[in-house]
Formats: C-alpha cells, structure tokens, sequence
C-alpha cells in the first residue's frame, strides 16, 4: 500500500460508515469513478488519481508481514519481505521467552537453542467472521522448529483445536481462546496439527474468568496496542483518532482476528538459501 487512502482499514470504514469514518487527515471524500463497472474497484481523488482497493474487505481473509508466504508453493521466499512492526517483533519476543523458560523446567533437549533472542521475522494474519473456520494444518515450513510460534488473539472469543503429529493421532484437545489470549506452539506440540472449530458470536454467554477482555468491551490496553502497529516504528507516541477506536470497537466486536508471530531462519543462518 503506498498511499493511505488504500488500505484496507480506510477501506472497510468507508464501506461499513460511509462518511462518518472517512480517513478526515487525507483526501478521503471519494467519488464513483466514471465507468461504473469499475466503480468496486477505482475511486478518483480530487479528480486527479486512481485507486485501486480489494474488491472487499468481507472478502479478506489473511494477510502476511515480513517474510511473505507463498500459499501455492508453500514456502517463503528471501526476495519476497516487507518490514515487520517492531511492535510486533517485541511481543514475540516477550512471549518466546516463556517457552524457553518451560523448555528449562522440563528439561528439553531444545532449550540450549532457544535461550538465544526470538526474531519475529514473518506473521500470517488471520481474519474470522463469525462463520470462519480453519482446517488442521501444520506450521512446518520454518527453517527453525525450535522456536516457537506465537498466536495472540483479538477480538471475538474461539475453539481452537490442538490435535497430534498426524491427523489420525488424538485426542483433540479444544481449546477456548479468547481477546487477549496469547497461545505459545512450542517445544513438543511445534508440529503438532491445529486449527479452528469456531469463531464464537458476542451473544453466546461464556464462562467468566479472571481480566477477561473478551465481548462488546475492548479494551483502553488493546486499542492502544494496536494505535502502537499503526503508528509503525515511530519513537513518538501515535494519537489514535477517536472515530478510529470507535471503529476498532465495532470491528472488533464482529471478527476475530489471529496474528501468529514465526522465526523463520535459524540464527545460524542470515538468509534462505
């Protein structure tokens, strides 16, 4: 995205609040292009440029940061990277640690290799609606299994399914993840087949737990968590925009989304060959 009318968040507001959420710091007040069966996909600003959008943000199902993966041949490629929000490489490293502290405690022959420093060095963004789901499936393509991956979770609660090394091996083990939740895929259960059963509605009634930040509610924390990624690796403090949170409230009110944070090189290596 070059220009900041084209992503996909001013996208979304546009389609979903028309002008009361419009991007008002840039040109945003857009006008149907002159053909009409281009109008999903052009808008002219100021009468001057043309902006291509994804046909829809409904349509969205997963983007990727830092190294980006290739769905159709499986793998990641190294002439093929975008910059990872330092924010994001923090947290994995944050939580990495807990897997290595858990490695140390259990004894794993792994845990020599993971006291050195995590490197978030690709995300695969997930985006849900409340009738998503995702297929068992394995993260096998890293160059790194000793590193764990790092799943936070956003927004409307989940089952999350962990199963074993094949998809005929049990038990599955569902798993309730809500807002907030941070889930490590580490150690023995690194390639061990997951997925999704469900994306839950904000009306099914859940059993309380303690600082839950699941349901209509989100957060001061993880709004400003969030103004942290969009404010990109600036030192200064990004001002979320009052028509932007409440937008991220009702957004988040009605999807779930899973970014999970990957190691792919191990440190031995600077580059995939």
């Amino acid at each position: 995205m070059n220009e900041k009318d084209e992503s996909m968040w001013n996208l979304w507001k546009k389609e979903n609040f028309d002008n009361k959420y419009r991007d008002r710091s840039s040109c945003a007040d857009f006008n149907p292009a002159p053909n009409p069966k281009r109008a999903e996909k052009e808008r002219i600003c100021d009468g001057k440029r043309k902006f291509r959008h994804y046909k829809s943000f409904d349509k969205l199902s997963w983007a990727t940061l830092g190294y980006q993966y290739d769905w159709t041949a499986r793998a990641y490629r190294e002439n093929n990277k975008s910059n990872m929000p330092r924010v994001l490489d923090q947290l994995g490293k944050i939580f990495a640690r807990i897997d290595v502290f858990h490695n140390k405690r259990s004894n794993n022959a792994d845990s020599t290799h993971n006291n050195q420093s995590f490197t978030s060095s690709a995300a695969i963004v997930n985006y849900y609606s409340p009738k998503s789901t995702m297929g068992g499936h394995r993260d096998d393509l890293e160059l790194d299994f000793t590193k764990p991956v790092v799943s936070i979770n956003l927004g409307l609660s989940a089952v999350f399914l962990l199963g074993g090394k094949t998809k005929e091996e049990g038990p599955v083990l569902p798993i309730l993840v809500r807002s907030g939740d941070v889930m490590l895929l580490g150690g023995e259960s690194r390639l061990n087949f997951h997925g999704m059963a469900r994306v839950i509605p904000s009306n099914v009634p859940l059993p309380s737990v303690g600082n839950d930040l699941s349901g209509l509610c989100i957060s001061n924390f993880q709004i400003n968590s969030w103004s942290s990624v969009l404010g990109g690796d600036s030192d200064n403090d990004y001002e979320l925009p009052k028509f932007d949170r409440e937008a991220i409230v009702d957004f988040m009110s009605k999807h779930r989304i899973n970014i999970n944070l990957r190691q792919v090189l191990p440190p031995s290596m600077d580059c995939i060959p």
